[in-house]
């Protein structure tokens, strides 16, 4: 005996350890995930070569390998550099005999744009290609070279790859026929790109604007290529400035143009109707009277614009659409970021091609790297004692190339989650387009200009709501049927009851969400009055049958046996449900002006009769006024009752129950009417609120289903609290004089409370952590609404939803483990306060 006394004590042991070390590794790997989230960026300089080089670059641009880099001067020259050893690889001039006098280069694009003297335009391209060759057709010095993996030769960077293969790189430039917008000198040009044709916005020296749509041709038999241009000229504001623009802007669908002056006035045409354009608005970019418009980029997507000052602001402007927008196209263009100036000015701006990164060049040589959705400086290093010229982000978003006056620099850059702060996790973001700022929890799209959205919040605040309306519906039904299977079921009858509510328990969640989502939901919104009135119409059937059956004599009541009452009790649900059907669309007809759906997805009350808010405010302040009639009988009619009844027969106390229960069930029905009717009145609406536009899969449905499951675990645990008290407290209560309902309610429910409150806390901990129903039955939107026939999205839920598609390593992946990090320290929180609450109770039942 002792010999299994040990072994036991010590599997017992080891187990407990086991488990601890389990719930500690995962929390460590957790968090191990989620660590590189928040361990900062960085960004050093990797390598410098001198270069000189004039400070005319219109722009620069980089290969994704950071070993070539573009440089596009206003002249019409293109120098391929070698960001190995400095050396300018080839000069190329972009025409040849005429010299441009606006040239414009997009990175994004590799999209050229050179405007000449006699108003024409002509479009190339200029790129790094790329094509791996065979080591048998290099020569042998360049053979040999590269066993220490890159070797320029010529106007090439040669890399041999970790397959043997050798890549070789290299300038291409493409340049098709000009073709005339007009008979001015061209000033500036800009160029955006979308399906298959090309969009020009020229500016001219004459002060003229013309937007352009140029589509190529190709001839299959001769393979020549023609250009068809269709042009409409930029109308230009009354008092706009007599000197020069220094901006000119083109978004990529071509809706709109942007032209800039110096001090910060900007025209914003609407180009949606390219035969037609007509101006927007006209704005102040620049956010102090003293600063000058000194540089600016489209951000990926053309939505965004990155503004560079003269008193080293940075800035992000993005077009919005409020309501009160009177602008022909409804959308103002807004300051939405704005960051911290630097003491120089900025000089030259640098914008990623795959997220929402940009660097920022200024006068004395610092580089400043900032993610614009959190408006958060990435990293800030000094690269050379000169101004910047030009920079660039190269494709892959690890390494950015400086060019100054005097050399160019490659700097490492060390930033994959420059996105993510504390603060941009759980406080409102400002996202492109948005109106304001927001909680949202976006991590895809379809277009690869796509501004992830991380906030955990809304996340949060579904996992919550989805508890508390589970717990809502669980919590009254569970502790009713523990009190009465513990206080007032014959001992054989629970032996039955208790395994049946607790085998509820093994339903997978994945057949209650399937239920719930195919099943509940389609009925609930075929017969959404009917099953509000069910709410409260079965429980005060319950509760009237009850008081109705005091009416029953005694002796009839024990000839009849308790079956006939448990019938009687039993008898209300289908009944309710009944009767409920039949009131509903009564209820719907006169309270909601007929169609329940319509009405929630009216936000402000009408005016109408039956369609203001007097009906949602009768359903939601029932439960109130139920409340508060009960609190009120209770502390004033029924001590008054009692000491009038003190002598009464049992006949008639049973008639003054069941009439001061009626007249109670009139009284709840007057007061909730009075306090809708003083809320309309005032104008108050409940649409936007807990009531709002229904949605089939629902938190009400969630309600259903997941009490369902939560049911069996609050009902056994408070069962077995409930059973723990001492049957000396029942004895000595039931002794004094009190009936059984006091006895439970004033005696043993107080002094199980601790084991109650511990069944509710681990109930709370299983809601949270479901994931199966609410990911099938809530709908799957991300949305911070109270509203009960609104769906959400859990944390579990969106776990199981987007790790499978998650990138290891991404952002996105490490976002998904804070997630259920957070997860985690919400249920392990709930677990232990239940846990030290059961522990005190068992100690409490121990003494008594």
């Amino acid at each position: 005996m002792r010999v299994a006394e040990s072994v036991a004590r010590w599997l017992i042991t080891i187990g407990g350890i086991g488990t601890i070390l389990a719930v500690a590794t995962i929390c460590i790997f957790l968090v191990w995930v989620v660590v590189p989230l928040f361990a900062g960026s960085s960004a050093q300089v990797r390598s410098e070569f001198p270069l000189r080089t004039a400070d005319d670059v219109v722009a620069l641009s980089a290969d994704e390998y950071a070993l070539i880099a573009i440089a596009v001067h206003r002249d019409g020259t293109v120098d391929a550099i070698s960001l190995t050893d400095g050396r300018i690889l080839e000069t190329r001039k972009l025409v040849e005999g005429a010299k441009p006098t606006a040239v414009s280069f997009e990175p994004r694009h590799n999209a050229l744009a050179l405007g000449f003297a006699d108003g024409s335009v002509q479009l190339g391209k200029a790129k790094i290609v790329s094509e791996r060759v065979g080591v048998e057709s290099l020569s042998s010095d360049v053979a040999s070279e590269l066993k220490s993996k890159v070797a320029v030769r010529g106007n090439a960077v040669y890399e041999r790859l970790p397959d043997g293969v050798i890549r070789k790189q290299y300038l291409a430039v493409e340049m098709q026929k000009p073709v005339a917008v007009g008979s001015s000198a061209v000033l500036h040009v800009a160029t955006g790109a979308s399906a298959g044709r090309a969009l020009l916005a020229v500016w001219r020296v004459d002060g003229t604007g013309v937007i352009s749509e140029v589509r190529s041709k190709e001839n299959m038999a001769t393979g020549e290529t023609t250009l068809k241009l269709e042009s409409a000229d930029l109308a230009r504001p009354q008092g706009a400035r007599t000197a020069p623009p220094s901006q000119l802007f083109i978004t990529d669908l071509g809706d709109t143009v942007l032209v800039g002056w110096p001090d910060g006035y900007v025209v914003r045409h609407d180009t949606r109707d390219l035969s037609k354009p007509r101006i927007a608005e006209v704005f102040d970019i620049t956010p102090r009277p003293t600063a000058t418009l000194t540089a600016a980029r489209w951000m990926i997507g053309t939505s965004t614009l990155v503004v560079g000052d003269s008193e080293g602001g940075l800035a992000g402007w993005f077009r919005i659409k409020p309501d009160f927008a009177t602008t022909t196209d409804g959308g103002l263009m807004t300051r939405a970021h704005q960051l911290a100036p630097h003491p120089s000015s900025v000089t030259s701006l640098a914008v990623s091609r795959r997220n929402r990164l940009f660097a920022a060049g200024h006068v004395d040589g610092t580089v400043r790297v900032v993610n614009m959705t959190a408006s958060n400086q990435v990293a800030s290093l000094r690269v050379a004692s000169g101004a910047i010229v030009a920079l660039d982000i190269v494709p892959r978003n690890d390494k950015i190339v400086v060019l100054t006056k005097t050399g160019v620099a490659t700097v490492d850059l060390h930033a994959d989650s420059s996105e993510i702060t504390a603060a941009s996790i759980l406080k409102p973001v400002w996202y492109e387009g948005y109106t304001k700022p927001e909680h949202v929890w976006q991590s895809s799209s379809g277009s690869d200009d796509f501004e992830a959205k991380f906030g955990l919040l809304p996340l949060i605040f579904g996992t919550l709501k989805a508890t508390f309306y589970a717990l809502l519906f669980a919590i009254p039904i569970a502790l009713l049927a523990a009190i009465a299977t513990s206080e007032f079921v014959n001992p054989r009858t629970k032996a039955r009851v208790k395994p049946a509510i607790e085998m509820m328990a093994s339903l997978p969640s994945v057949v209650l969400g399937f239920l719930g989502a195919l099943v509940l939901a389609p009925i609930v919104e075929d017969h959404v009055p009917s099953i509000l009135t069910a709410l409260l119409l079965v429980p005060t059937l319950f509760v009237t049958a009850a008081h109705f059956w005091l009416l029953v004599p005694p002796a009839r009541a024990m000839r009849l046996g308790p079956w006939a009452r448990g019938i009687a009790m039993v008898s209300t649900l289908p009944l309710g449900i009944v009767v409920s059907s039949h009131i509903g669309p009564l209820a719907e007809r006169f309270l909601f002006g007929g169609n329940f759906k319509s009405w929630l997805s009216v936000t402000l009350p009408t005016g109408a009769s039956g369609e203001g808010p007097f009906g949602g405010w009768f359903i939601l302040l029932m439960p109130f006024a139920a409340v508060t009639v009960v609190l009120f009988g209770s502390r004033i009619i029924l001590p008054a009752l009692s000491h009038q009844l003190a002598t009464s027969s049992r006949e008639k106390a049973a008639r003054v129950a069941v009439v001061r229960h009626l007249l109670s069930v009139l009284a709840t029905l007057a007061l909730a009417a009075a306090m809708a009717w003083i809320l309309s009145i005032l104008g108050f609406d409940p649409r936007g609120g807990v009531m709002a536009t229904y949605v089939q899969r629902n938190a009400l449905v969630v309600g259903f289903v997941m009490g369902f499951a939560v049911i069996p675990i609050i009902y056994t645990l408070a069962d077995d609290a409930l059973s723990s008290v001492p049957q000396s407290l029942r004895s000595a209560s039931l002794g004094c004089g009190a009936t059984p309902w006091q006895t439970a309610t004033r005696v043993v429910l107080p002094t199980a409370a601790s084991g109650i409150f511990s069944a509710i806390m681990v109930g709370l901990g299983r809601a949270v952590g479901e994931t199966m129903v609410v990911l099938m039955a809530a709908g799957n939107t991300p949305v911070l609404e109270w509203n009960v026939f609104n769906g959400f999205r859990t944390l579990s839920a969106n776990i199981a939803v987007e790790l499978p598609e998650a990138v290891e390593g991404h952002v996105h992946f490490r976002m998904l483990f804070l997630a259920a990090l957070v997860l985690f320290a919400i249920t392990f929180v709930l677990n232990t306060i239940a846990e030290v609450v059961r522990q005190r109770f068992r100690k409490r039942a121990y003494q008594l």
